[in-house]
């Protein structure tokens, strides 16, 4: 292993690491929302409100284009089109992730596109305005970090 934490035990390259992590999330998509509600307390929820106020101007704007990269089961798309008024893109690399934001979104009365790709290497940064990652965009405490928080993002 070349530093602790780039790649499960065992992984031997970073596409083993990347087939690993895309079965586990396989394995937990269908309890993931619980699960994260537990595990954080609920806390997830305030993370989402906040990437979404912290975006909402963007959203507003038209023409806009964003994705919500790692969309997992699609709580923060659901959130992000809501303050949008329209559809948007969401992007996970895990198929089961997608089924479930699928239904979710179904149920929800939203038509998102949606596509199955990793974080890296999926062409599509070009064409949006917007590129979103829950966990970077809700966390971000500090002023100092808010440049960090949300990477890709352009005026």
């Amino acid at each position: 292993m070349s530093a602790a934490g780039t790649k499960p035990d065992g992984a031997q390259s970073e596409q083993e690491a990347s087939r690993w992590v895309r079965a586990m999330f396989g394995r937990v998509a269908r309890r993931y929302d619980l699960a994260n509600h537990l595990l954080t307390a609920n806390v997830d929820r305030y993370w989402r409100n906040r990437a979404v106020a912290r975006v909402r101007d963007i959203l507003k704007r038209p023409g806009v284009r964003v994705l919500d990269l790692a969309c997992g089961t699609g709580d923060l798309l659901i959130a992000l089109e809501r303050a949008a008024g329209r559809s948007l893109i969401g992007s996970d690399f895990c198929h089961p992730m997608l089924t479930g934001a699928r239904a979710k979104l179904k149920r929800a009365a939203k038509c998102p596109v949606f596509l199955m790709s990793g974080v890296t290497g999926n062409g599509v940064d070009e064409v949006l305005t917007a590129v979103l990652h829950a966990i970077q965009a809700a966390r971000a405490e500090a002023p100092e970090k808010e440049a960090a928080a949300v990477p890709a993002l352009t005026p």
